[in-house]
């Protein structure tokens, strides 16, 4: 990989590794996609009938699949949260690029987005998923090479900082 990109779920990562990849001529990893091609089926649904436990064995085996690959790779919130896919990261040596969105920025992103597509939602509702985002913050800040807070800048500014950044290495 060229770019790992980890933050929580409505931080951009998805769309911000999409773009990246359009200017840039790598190829997009999205972390979630991979799984669902693998599974055949949404997460949510897995989610639900597998549990969170089953979910994140799965979102290692995927992970350490792409982690070798060229491109760019859009995490998923909790990846980086998991020792393994936290340690898998880490040793990737890959810049790892922390997408660090406020509150109000998270809660006013997810509203937009069908509750079934986030299992989390559907299960913390917004007070608690705001208490799961702040406790992460820490193992994200932790594992990142850079921080960018996206809360003032729109997708195209957010990839020229992350493209900055990896054309001085």
């Amino acid at each position: 990989m060229q770019a790992i990109l980890i933050g929580f779920m409505g931080s951009g990562k998805s769309s911000t590794a999409q773009l990246l990849s359009e200017q840039t001529n790598l190829k997009t990893y999205d972390l979630d996609k991979v799984i669902e091609d693998t599974i055949k089926m949404p997460i949510s649904k897995y989610f639900n009938q597998y549990g969170e436990n089953q979910f994140r064995k799965l979102e290692n085996e995927n992970l350490n699949k792409v982690i070798h690959l060229d491109g760019v790779l859009s995490t998923g919130g909790g990846t980086p949260i998991n020792a393994e896919g936290f340690k898998t990261i880490q040793k990737s040596h890959c810049p790892t690029f922390y997408l660090d969105a406020s509150d109000a920025v998270i809660e006013n992103r997810i509203q937009k987005d069908k509750v079934n597509d986030r299992p989390l939602v559907e299960e913390l509702g917004y007070s608690g998923l705001i208490e799961l985002k702040n406790q992460r913050h820490s193992i994200y800040n932790k594992l990142a090479d850079y921080v960018i807070k996206v809360d003032n800048l729109n997708k195209q500014q957010v990839v020229e900082h992350i493209i900055k950044i990896l054309n001085k290495k």
